[in-house]
């Protein structure tokens, strides 16, 4: 499974061990504006459930083998922590990529 990226000049890859029963903040630790946030799964049978603290008790499923890409417009800068994820089933382990302008 590949990554485009297709704006920014600079990005950090992440990975998070997920389980179930425990939401995990993404949070990007590098200098400047934020571009947007790419999320997706290692495994090809996992699935990622996504929340933002606005909506604390609904997910967002993002279907095994895919991925959710997240534009923030460069509005935000470091620290960011809008979004929390779980594994949907078990434990899996999630890609994270934030592209910086």
């Amino acid at each position: 499974m590949s990554t485009v990226i297709n704006s920014g000049s600079s990005l950090e890859v992440q990975n998070h061990s997920l389980t179930d029963t425990a939401d995990v903040a993404i949070q990007a630790t590098g200098d400047g504006k934020i571009n947007n946030v790419l999320i997706k799964a290692r495994e090809a049978l996992k699935e990622i459930q996504v929340r933002s603290t606005d909506n604390g008790t609904e997910y967002l499923t993002i279907p095994a083998g895919q991925g959710l890409t997240i534009d923030i417009n460069s509005r935000r800068t470091s620290p960011f922590g809008l979004v929390y994820i779980r594994c949907a089933s078990g434990i899996c382990t999630a890609e994270v990529i934030v592209t910086y302008e």
